[in-house]
C-alpha cells in the first residue's frame, strides 16, 4: 500500500492505491481509498490489468464522472499495468 496524490487542474486527489493477491482465486488484485474527508472515502477493487467501465465503477463508489477520470487517468499513469489499455466511459 502506499499513498499517491494526484493533481487535475483544480484538484488534489489524496489515495491510497495498493495491490494484493487474492488468495481465492490466486489473481493480482489493485485497490484504491480516496481519502475524501482525510481519513476514508470510497474505495474500489478490481483485478490488475482488467479494463474497467465507468459506469460501473461510478455505480459501487458513488464517485461522480469528473473525479472517477481524473483518479483513474492518474492511476493508470503512476502504476502501469493497474488498469487495461480501455477504460469505458
Amino acid at each position: 500500500m502506499k499513498n499517491i496524490n494526484i493533481q487535475s487542474d483544480t484538484t488534489s486527489y489524496d489515495l491510497v492505491y495498493g495491490e494484493y493477491e487474492n488468495t481465492s482465486y490466486g489473481t493480482l488484485m489493485c485497490c484504491f481509498v480516496w481519502l475524501k474527508n482525510g481519513r476514508s472515502g470510497p474505495s474500489f477493487t478490481w483485478q490488475k490489468g482488467e479494463d474497467l467501465f465507468a459506469s460501473y465503477v461510478l455505480d459501487k463508489t458513488d464517485i461522480n464522472m469528473v473525479d472517477l477520470t481524473s483518479i483513474l487517468s492518474g492511476i493508470k499513469a503512476l502504476n502501469p499495468g493497474s488498469i487495461g489499455e480501455n477504460w469505458f466511459y
